[in-house]
């Protein structure tokens, strides 16, 4: 709810604010914020200009000019990192989102964007998941009992 999203925002820390405002900001994912260069910001404008990073290999899929929100570029610019690879990396300067395969095969997935909106949530009492669709109410064609 939008009460619920002012209430993640004014307890969240700068880090986690700024994900959460890119992510609505721009329709980000996580691994968008992970892949985020610093080729696509525009640091005079306050733009984002990018593909999707699920989608930025097909053809016809279109670049977006996103304009961001002014606390949306703020915290972007505070939280930018030095790194020449990419825009936005964890505490350790690594990737926010990672899936490799470990020495046994086996998947191993490093998500900090998702980490932090947990921690987050904890903290407000909040269960939905990161990505939430509310459900819709059944029609009366269906038998619920």
């Amino acid at each position: 709810t939008i009460e619920e999203v002012k209430n993640l925002l004014a307890s969240a820390t700068d880090r986690t604010k700024l994900y959460l405002l890119l992510m609505l900001n721009t329709g980000s994912t996580q691994k968008d914020l992970s892949d985020l260069l610093p080729t696509e910001v525009d640091w005079k404008k306050g733009t984002i200009t990018r593909k999707r990073s699920k989608t930025a290999k097909h053809k016809g899929v279109p670049t977006v000019t996103y304009v961001l929100w002014k606390e949306t570029f703020r915290l972007l610019q505070q939280e930018r990192s030095s790194d020449a690879a990419t825009v936005l990396v964890n505490h350790e300067g690594g990737p926010l989102k990672v899936e490799r395969l470990d020495d046994e095969a086996k998947l191993k997935k490093i998500d900090n964007v998702a980490s932090a909106f947990a921690r987050l949530k904890r903290k407000n009492g909040i269960r939905k998941p990161l990505k939430y669709a509310e459900p819709k109410s059944p029609g009366p064609w269906m038998n619920v009992n």
